[in-house]
């Protein structure tokens, strides 16, 4: 067997931050992920994310005049997470918001969810695992 793990690109985990004027671009897992952080994050471009752009695990946050685009989740939350969203915009993302069914969500003042694969909020009841383990192969039975 081999595991898979999750890298974020950055990471801030149990601390309040305030991220402003950022670009989080090209992550091959995920770009910013906040855990258990009460944070401000403000006029960042989230772009061309291979899978998730923002994923947020518990505390409260405010999103505000932030554009998502281009990426497989534009945001990710669970945990019991408390969001604020403002004036924000997913355009080119397979999924844009993707959430449990812990959270509590505030969509305030002009959110444009615009040309993604779902224009939706989906929802999941079951916390997925960020950990995967795949079985390696058995190569006993390959031919040569």
């Amino acid at each position: 067997m081999f595991m898979v793990y999750i890298i974020p690109m950055v990471s801030v985990h149990g601390t309040d931050v305030k991220i402003s004027n950022a670009v989080f671009r090209k992550a091959d897992d995920i770009a910013l992920s906040l855990i258990d952080s009460n944070s401000l994050i403000e006029n960042t471009l989230f772009e061309d994310n291979r899978m998730t752009a923002l994923s947020i695990q518990g505390g409260q946050t405010e999103i505000k005049d932030c554009q998502f685009k281009n990426n497989y989740i534009g945001a990710d939350i669970s945990n019991y997470s408390k969001i604020i969203f403002k004036n924000n915009f997913f355009t080119n993302n397979q999924i844009p918001l993707f959430m449990d069914s812990t959270n509590e969500i505030d969509l305030k003042e002009d959110n444009q969810i615009l040309n993604n694969s779902v224009n939706k909020i989906l929802f999941y009841s079951e916390p997925f695992p960020k950990e995967i383990i795949i079985p390696s192969p058995d190569f006993d039975d390959w031919p040569y």
